[in-house]
């Protein structure tokens, strides 16, 4: 699923609604196609089946559920400030989900 996002200095709620009978067990999050948003914050990530949630805040993001590839820079993991860059000509940051995250979203989809 995608979702535009426009830059802004002001938090911004981003909300995916998966269909029904649809429960994943990876994410990547892509940040964008635009080197001139070079630095990002992420605040915290909630997620949520039925009465079940995962709440991610910015330390547990960086630490613990999400691993960066190299076109991301981590400046400040407690306050989730993130740099991008080119990496040998590419530009394309993102962030996968890891083994922790997958293990998270079997547990709540039980």
């Amino acid at each position: 699923m995608w979702k535009e996002v426009k830059a802004s200095d002001k938090p911004q709620v981003i909300e995916f609604l998966l269909p029904e009978n649809v429960l994943p067990n990876y994410l990547r999050l892509d940040l964008g196609t635009n080197p001139a948003n070079e630095s990002i914050t992420l605040s915290d990530m909630k997620i949520e089946y039925l009465d079940k949630k995962i709440d991610i805040n910015s330390t547990s993001f960086f630490e613990t559920y999400f691993i960066n590839n190299p076109c991301i820079i981590i400046e400040d993991k407690a306050t989730g400030l993130i740099k991008t860059k080119k990496e040998n000509d590419f530009y394309d940051p993102f962030f996968n989900s890891g083994e922790n995250l997958k293990y998270e979203l079997q547990k709540i989809f039980k």
